[in-house]
């Protein structure tokens, strides 16, 4: 802002007044980066955020590159991908300036998986069981790469409820003479599987 000095002397019965203006000036810091981007390993299909902290006198402004170049419209303090491609894969910078001077964080890495499909999802268990008895079922997934894990579904019976019933935890109860059909759905990075298996109760 400005300030104003009056300087007011009296000699002789005569008095003097003058003024002079001052300007005051905020000093200007240059940005510092107190938390660097991280490095982060993430698959295809989801989301990642690089972010930076950063001090300084305002107005901070913020340019994020890759591979050292420019990245358009990346100019904030944080940068998201809402879905990641393999092609974003590579070495993220952010450059924080102001008007007295620039500062770039260290490097972060950004690795990109490829997405792994569901390639078949099959519930194991009984084909027949009696009326009064339980039997429990499983799930298994197998996935593109050749690896498979059990899982737990969401169960129901989607035909003949009339004849069993089944838990969340898989375990059927056989009430009257029929077919039941059992149902399996599951979810996985997006992707929904649903399978079915008959089901004789005697």
């Amino acid at each position: 802002g400005t300030a104003t000095v009056k300087a007011s002397y009296t000699e002789g019965g005569v008095t003097k007044t003058t003024t002079k203006s001052v300007s005051i000036t905020t000093p200007v810091s240059k940005p510092t980066i107190t938390t660097q981007p991280k490095s982060q390993t993430v698959t295809e299909g989801s989301s990642v955020t690089l972010s930076v902290t950063a001090t300084g006198t305002a107005t901070l402004k913020y340019q994020w590159k890759k591979n050292g170049t420019a990245i358009s419209g990346a100019t904030s303090s944080s940068y998201k991908i809402s879905s990641v491609k393999s092609s974003d894969a590579g070495s993220y910078t952010v450059t924080v300036s102001n008007s007295a001077g620039s500062v770039t964080s260290s490097t972060a890495t950004l690795t990109v998986n490829a997405a792994v499909e569901i390639s078949s999802v099959t519930i194991n268990g009984n084909a027949s069981v009696n009326v009064g008895s339980t039997a429990t079922y499983t799930c298994t997934v197998k996935y593109s790469n050749g690896t498979s894990k059990t899982v737990t579904p969401t169960w129901s019976i989607s035909a003949g409820g009339t004849y069993a019933s089944i838990t969340s935890a898989g375990v059927l109860t056989g009430k009257a003479a029929g077919t039941a059909t059992v149902k399996a759905s599951y979810t996985e990075g997006g992707q929904t599987k649903v399978v079915t298996k008959s089901v004789t109760v005697n």
